[in-house]
């Protein structure tokens, strides 16, 4: 399995990508990352993030997650506890 990092990345926004299943194969770590958007990725089922310190809740640097909340309840993540560690930072699409 594959493991990349991305140490700087503080935004990542997903949109408009129909055909879109997974980021990567394997695992990714994002230790800045302050935001994330996804909209309109039907396929998409997987986000392979790796946070830091999600057995210890969510990581610090995390401050909003912006989805479709069908997409939200039908992701797939690698850590059983980040459903629920991230769910305090999701805003809904309309």
């Amino acid at each position: 399995m594959t493991h990349r990092s991305f140490p700087k990345i503080m935004n990542l926004g997903l949109r408009n990508l129909p055909e879109l299943k997974s980021i990567c194969d394997g695992t990714t770590s994002w230790d800045t990352l302050r935001q994330i958007s996804i909209d309109n990725c039907p396929k998409l089922k997987r986000i392979p993030l790796q946070l830091p310190l999600l057995d210890n809740g969510p990581p610090p640097s995390l401050r909003e997650i912006r989805i479709n909340q069908q997409m939200w309840e039908s992701l797939e993540w690698d850590h059983p506890l980040a459903r629920s560690s991230l769910e305090p930072f999701v805003k809904f699409l309309d």
